[in-house]
C-alpha cells in the first residue's frame, strides 16, 4: 500500500451453462490474493461489437478493475466470435435475449463458484457491452451499479436492420 504498485490479476477461462443448457465461457480477472468465499465485488463486463472475444490474456483496463478489488468477469455469450457461425450468429435479428442470458449465467458462475458477492454486483459495457448493460438493469434488480457506454437504449429505430 502507498507504494503505487499493484499485482497483476490471474485471468483463465471459465466454463458453464446458460439457461437454456448451452455451453458458454467467460474470463474472469481476479487478483492473485482472492480466495474463494472472499466475498468479492464483481463487475461483469460485456465485450461490445457483438462479433468480438475476450481471451484469458492481458488488459490494462480490467487490470486496473482488479488492482481496485474487483473480480471482473468477461463473458462470451452467443453473437461472439471464435466458436463458429452458427454460435457468432446465436442473436441474429434476437439481440439482448440468449446473450443477455448467456452474460448473467456468467455471474451466476462466479457466485456459484464463491468468488463473487452476490449482493455487491456491477455491470458496465461500451457500445454492444452497453446494450448488453441496459437490458439486465432494465429488467432486474441483481446489481447494485452500472455504466452503459454509447449504446442504443430504444430500438425501434433499428427495426428492419438486423437487430
Amino acid at each position: 500500500a502507498g507504494s503505487g504498485r499493484f499485482r497483476r490479476g490471474v485471468s483463465e477461462e471459465s466454463k458453464f451453462v446458460s439457461k437454456d443448457g448451452t455451453a458458454v465461457t467467460a474470463c474472469p480477472v481476479y487478483q492473485p490474493t482472492e480466495k474463494k468465499g472472499g466475498r468479492n465485488k464483481k463487475l461483469l463486463r460485456p465485450h461490445g461489437v457483438p462479433q468480438s472475444q475476450y481471451a484469458a490474456d492481458f488488459d490494462v483496463e480490467k487490470q486496473l478493475f482488479a488492482a481496485n478489488g474487483y473480480l471482473v468477469v468477461l463473458p462470451n455469450p452467443r453473437g461472439s466470435t471464435g466458436r463458429g457461425t452458427d454460435y457468432a450468429m446465436g442473436i441474429y435479428a434476437n439481440w439482448g435475449q440468449v446473450d443477455v442470458e448467456d452474460d448473467l449465467a456468467a455471474v451466476d458462475d462466479a457466485v456459484g463458484r464463491g468468488f463473487a458477492d452476490p449482493e455487491k454486483l456491477g455491470v458496465g459495457g461500451w457500445s454492444y457491452g452497453g446494450l448488453s448493460t441496459n437490458y439486465p438493469i432494465a429488467s432486474a434488480t441483481r446489481f447494485q451499479g452500472a455504466t452503459s457506454g454509447p449504446s442504443s437504449a430504444k430500438n425501434p429505430p433499428g427495426y428492419g436492420t438486423g437487430h
